[in-house]
């Protein structure tokens, strides 16, 4: 990722927690994109995984977020869902 879309990646990010937060700023982000790419069709794969994090954030932060917000996305949709299911 280029450094300029690296920047305006963490300022969207941080705008729109301003916004939804009236005021707050974000203090740790991981972004995780699920997509296709012409290399994937032409290789026969299905998805591409990209995963984004904070500018200089710390390992354990991002697997910090990534565990919480495993286990509330598992809360809120069940213990039935399975990964993969929907794919």
């Amino acid at each position: 990722m280029s450094v300029a879309t690296k920047a305006a990646l963490d300022a969207a990010i941080q705008a729109h927690f301003a916004d939804v937060t009236l005021g707050g700023f974000t203090t740790g982000y991981v972004l995780q994109v699920k997509g296709k790419t012409s290399e994937d069709l032409e290789a026969g794969q299905q998805t591409s995984y990209l995963r984004e994090v904070a500018e200089s954030q710390d390992s354990d932060i991002s697997l910090g977020l990534m565990d919480f917000m495993h286990t509330k996305f598992r809360q809120s949709v069940g213990e039935s869902w399975v990964p993969g299911d929907d794919d």
